[in-house]
């Protein structure tokens, strides 16, 4: 199995599952509507991080656990965001996003 370690800034995430149902119930069928579900989907859980993520930044942070980040967290970032890794393959829910794109932590 291939993987993917994070450099530079960035942080490895992978997406939560999107439901292939509307809210009322109805299935939707094409697989170009469930491809812009997934590609639009902002949340998901940290995997890894790059070395450089977080550090040396103006506000005086120097690693993700100062910024309030940790391998595991369920977050939020922009929908669109980031960069899906080609060596994985096409159908891959791991995302590559800069550090500073995470706007959020989802606490459950």
């Amino acid at each position: 199995m291939t993987t993917i370690r994070p450099t530079g800034y960035y942080v490895l995430v992978e997406i939560e599952e999107v439901s292939v149902k509307s809210t009322g119930g109805i299935i939707i069928e094409t697989h170009k509507d469930e491809k812009r579900l997934v590609e639009a989907q902002c949340v998901g859980t940290i995997l890894a991080f790059g070395p450089m993520c977080f550090k040396g930044l103006e506000c005086g942070c120097n690693s993700p656990e100062e910024w309030g980040l940790k391998v595991g967290d369920k977050v939020e970032f922009n929908s669109y965001d980031g960069k899906r890794p080609k060596a994985l393959g096409a159908d891959t829910r791991q995302r590559l996003i800069i550090d500073q794109h995470i706007i959020g932590v989802i606490n459950d």
